[in-house]
């Protein structure tokens, strides 16, 4: 999944584009303005897919980087390939597919429970 910008008369459209990697197809697409965030159209884009064939891994940059996309792959059974962002942490709790990733990530013992 990736936005890219096209600028717009008084600001910018975000355009969001999930691609079918083997095919090189765009299996889905979300047009928004740039006061929205990145985080929040993972699962539309997600949900558009089907009709291409199920969603087994998400790829994602740091834009889409959130406790919500994680569980939500988590809970959809689906491999969460999302970059974390540099300053994450695994204080914050609540979400184990996401300290998992920033544990791989760092080289960091993964506590369980």
């Amino acid at each position: 999944m990736d936005a890219r910008q096209v600028e717009e008369e008084g600001g910018f459209l975000k355009i969001h584009v999930g691609v079918d990697i083997s095919s090189k197809k765009i299996v889905s697409l979300k047009i928004t303005d740039e006061r929205s965030h990145d985080t929040k159209h993972l699962p539309s884009l997600v949900h558009q897919a089907p009709y291409h064939g199920k969603v087994t891994k998400v790829l994602a940059d740091a834009a889409y980087d959130s406790k919500n996309n994680f569980s939500y792959a988590y809970n959809s059974d689906i491999v969460p390939g999302i970059k974390v962002r540099k300053n994450s942490s695994c204080k914050s709790g609540g979400c184990y597919p996401r300290i998992y990733a920033i544990s791989q990530i760092r080289g960091l013992p993964v506590l369980e429970g």
